[in-house]
């Protein structure tokens, strides 16, 4: 009985711990290897033509284009960061790695351009950026006039592994020029680049060998076409420990703002073993030409760490049962604010295992500090993605000038098991969301890829879409760009055979993206009062808001305060529940204004437990988790 009440908790996203019971879908910590992006295929390759299945059901929102190909289609080990970007010319510029050879012995990074008319700069091949051997794992920038930067990493002459940067000449001329900052070290690799409104140039590289982010800042020069840096060992800076590679550069484009965000291993804080799969959200701030302070980051997510003291019911005991995994993006909106979306997974400490499937995509904002929403729900327990992903994963943030929209694009894995590819892998979908009033609510996601593979689909037919990135500017249309593979699964993880991938340019309008039905915000961000948050705290932005607070004290016994806010008068209810969905108290009832109310809930007459309280307002309603300890 426990396990079906625990199982239907996390269906409905309370957040709440499983107990050490089987479960195919929690998996040991660590579940699957590293890697590293020295790998190579020894094994078959499957070679086009390819046959597209009979019944693919393809029907795809806006329009594509395939602007060049590889044979790696794994373009990133967690972080996408910005693969595509708009200049104002209306130009789409994208970057990424390619192999020219099945066994991805020969990597080199290419680049393209489509102009306003739908013509590409160089048809369905691009043009190499970097001069390196193994040059791979790309993400771009633009600076304020719209010349792309380009970032990645290489082995150099003498066979290290060091971080690339390179710059065009000219505005999406093709002609790139390679200035690498120097580096003494190997493996300072997977760069994530961002360059401000002063030509600044901020790169975040992850160390393999010891698992730290390291940042280097340099200037560009448009007129000498030249980047500079300090000269070691003074260019680069130690900025954390890292179990994943998740750092992310967002520039704003109307101030000198900049921001680095990363996942910070929570084992630094709590003296606990250092693993992938528990990490907060970290970043820190500057403006253009300050050094950034990162001996005292904002912790963004600061899930709350286990009480042992609670057990033996883990129930109680684990806590919040949410971290961060391997993905963050971070992105200044047309009126400075900053945003981060952020991907989670199941995280069940006390009984050494996480979710590896099953996952929620979040958003944050500094204009609503006090709300952490979901983009999209992809907690389904059903089908295996393949290592390193996630049911739904890799948020890529952008807006459109022209109504203050927010769009997010992200990749989800089908979940239908009756459509699973001859190696039991599930087809990558491409879907946008969005968000009409800063963030507060997302639009349920439109899937824009719309590719069903066929059961039991061989290699050229189980089609799958990953790895998508979208420009930050939305002029009406949203300017994505992905690998659209043949073979579900990554090879490089031995989850099938190589084939050949088509880097593609996908142009959606903002019209054929639903802005209804929303996404229901119904799952509690914490099960308890965050570390440091003290009762009544707000948040640096007075606002007229629909918002239900955690309640305080949480845990409490036998009474708590319960504060909500409104941002219309209304007829509202505020009721307490069981597990079992029964109504236990009434809190509220009646008409209220608009701002905040609070009101004082007492449990003397119920049992310890868990227990939910539930605001409706009209239509809407929000709802949260409380903890009656006695």
């Amino acid at each position: 009985m426990r396990r079906t009440i625990m199982s239907l908790m996390m269906l409905l996203g309370f957040c709440a711990a499983v107990l050490a019971s089987p479960n195919p879908y929690h998996h040991p910590l660590h579940h699957h290897p590293l890697i590293t992006g020295d790998e190579i295929s020894t094994g078959p390759a499957f070679y086009p033509p390819y046959k597209m299945p009979e019944n693919r059901g393809l029907d795809v929102v806006g329009d594509t284009m395939t602007v060049g190909t590889t044979w790696y289609e794994y373009q990133h080990n967690g972080t996408i960061s910005r693969m595509i970007e708009l200049s104002s010319d209306g130009y789409a510029q994208m970057v990424w790695m390619k192999a020219a050879d099945p066994g991805s012995i020969t990597r080199h990074i290419f680049y393209n351009t489509v102009d306003p008319t739908g013509t590409v700069g160089w048809p369905e091949t691009g043009i190499v950026v970097d001069n390196a051997v193994r040059g791979g794992y790309a993400t771009m920038a633009l600076d304020p006039s719209g010349i792309a930067l380009v970032s990645y990493h290489m082995d150099d002459q003498q066979g290290v592994t060091v971080t690339g940067v390179s710059n065009d000449l000219f505005l999406h001329s093709g002609s790139f020029l390679n200035w690498n900052p120097e580096q003494q070290t190997d493996e300072w690799i997977w760069p994530h680049l961002g360059v401000d409104r002063q030509n600044g140039v901020h790169i975040l590289s992850t160390a393999f060998a010891d698992n730290v982010v390291r940042y280097c800042h340099g200037v560009f020069d448009p007129n000498s076409f030249s980047i500079t840096y300090p000269s070691w060992p003074g260019n680069w800076t130690y900025v954390d420990s890292s179990q994943t590679i998740g750092p992310d550069v967002g520039t704003s484009d109307v101030s000198d703002r900049v921001c680095c965000a990363w996942t910070h291993p929570r084992g630094l804080d709590y003296g606990t073993p250092l693993n992938q799969e528990n990490n907060d959200i970290s970043y820190a701030l500057t403006t253009a030409g300050q050094p950034f302070d990162f001996t005292n980051p904002i912790n963004l997510t600061n899930f709350i760490p286990p009480d042992s003291t609670l057990l033996p019911d883990t129930l109680m005991a684990d806590m919040d049962t949410l971290r961060a995994y391997c993905d963050v993006n971070a992105f200044f909106d047309m009126d400075d604010y900053l945003h981060i979306a952020f991907t989670t997974q199941g995280y069940y400490e006390l009984e050494g295992t996480a979710t590896y499937g099953p996952s929620l995509v979040w958003h944050w904002s500094e204009q609503y500090p006090e709300y952490y929403t979901l983009i999209a729900n992809g907690w389904i327990e059903g089908v295996d993605p393949g290592g390193w992903q996630l049911n739904a994963q890799r948020p890529s943030m952008g807006q459109d000038p022209s109504t203050g929209y927010l769009y997010c694009t992200y990749h989800v894995f089908d979940q239908d098991p009756g459509r699973l590819s001859h190696m039991n892998y599930p087809s990558g979908e491409v879907y946008v969301s969005v968000s009409t009033n800063g963030g507060l609510d997302w639009s349920v996601g439109t899937n824009i890829t719309n590719t069903l593979t066929p059961a039991n689909a061989d290699s050229g037919q189980s089609l799958s879409e990953i790895f998508p990135s979208m420009a930050k500017v939305v002029n009406g249309y949203c300017h994505i760009f992905y690998m659209f593979d043949h073979e579900a699964g990554s090879y490089i993880q031995g989850e099938g055979l190589p084939t050949i991938s088509e880097a593609k340019y996908h142009r959606v309008p903002v019209g054929a993206i639903s802005t209804t039905p929303l996404l229901p915000n119904n799952i509690p961000f914490h099960v308890g009062t965050p570390p440091g948050v003290q009762p009544g705290e707000t948040g640096s932005q007075s606002v007229k808001v629909f918002q239900l607070k955690q309640n305080y004290p949480n845990p409490f016994n036998p009474t708590t305060t319960i504060s909500f806010s409104l941002d219309r008068a209304c007829e509202v209810t505020l009721n307490v529940y069981n597990l079992r969905g029964e109504v236990v108290a009434e809190v509220a009832s009646g008409a209220y204004g608009i701002g905040q109310h609070t009101v004082t809930f007492d449990g003397s007459n119920l049992a310890s437990g868990v227990y939910l309280y539930r605001l409706k307002a009209e239509n809407r309603s929000l709802e949260n988790k409380m903890l009656l300890l006695k």
